[in-house]
């Protein structure tokens, strides 16, 4: 059992020195003026095996001479790489505003829709203003043609996520027109109705003049 135990904490500590890890500590102390070194990195992490702490450590120094042995970029190659990048940026730059340019067509199309939907609703709309014939009917009419008003704005909306915002706000304005317009024409109504009362009243008070008169 002390085996499997010392086996398993000696497998915990070589984990904990991984590749990337000493990588890392070692830069850091590159980069901070201190020379890298078995102890300081062990340290650091706070436990691991030495062994493997030096191995990441050597394959770290390792990497460093080879990329500072490196020979500079000529001039030539490095005008060429600097003559591609641009290209290919150029031709990035152009696809980004073809596509914007696109997208922008589309957009404009979609709103100019909603724009001669709205149209309409709101034509539909000032007809329901001028029919005041029966109030009854008119009422009925105008609150179906205002749900058909209602439905064809959500589908606009839905077609044209854009103009979404106009639509609502176009939506509102139709609702508040007609609840503001329904309640007039109930009170017309209702003023209509305590008229006729009144005149019937006025009428039934009259004296009735004698038939031979």
């Amino acid at each position: 059992p002390r085996r499997s135990v010392k086996g398993k904490r000696f497998q915990v500590a070589r984990e904990l020195a991984t590749e990337e890890i000493v990588w890392s500590i070692a830069q850091q102390m590159h980069d901070a003026g201190q020379e890298p070194s078995i102890v300081r990195i062990h340290a650091r992490i706070g436990g691991g095996s030495f062994t493997t702490v030096k191995r990441h450590l050597d394959a770290w120094k390792a990497q460093r001479l080879v990329t500072s042995s490196l020979p500079p970029v000529p001039d030539m190659l490095q005008q060429k790489m600097d003559e591609l990048v641009k290209n290919i940026w150029h031709i990035a730059i152009t696809c980004a505003t073809e596509e914007v340019a696109y997208a922008r067509a589309e957009a404009e199309k979609h709103v100019a829709q909603a724009r001669a939907e709205t149209a309409e609703a709101e034509h539909a709309i000032n007809i329901l203003e001028n029919q005041v014939d029966d109030l009854d009917s008119a009422v009925a009419q105008m609150q179906q043609e205002r749900d058909d008003a209602r439905s064809a704005l959500v589908q606009a909306q839905a077609a044209t996520g854009i103009a979404e915002a106009r639509l609502a706000d176009m939506q509102r304005q139709l609702e508040a027109h007609i609840a503001e317009l329904t309640h007039t024409r109930s009170e017309a109504r209702a003023r209509l109705v305590g008229e006729v009362e009144a005149l019937r009243r006025h009428l039934d008070a009259a004296p009735t003049r004698p038939s031979g008169a």
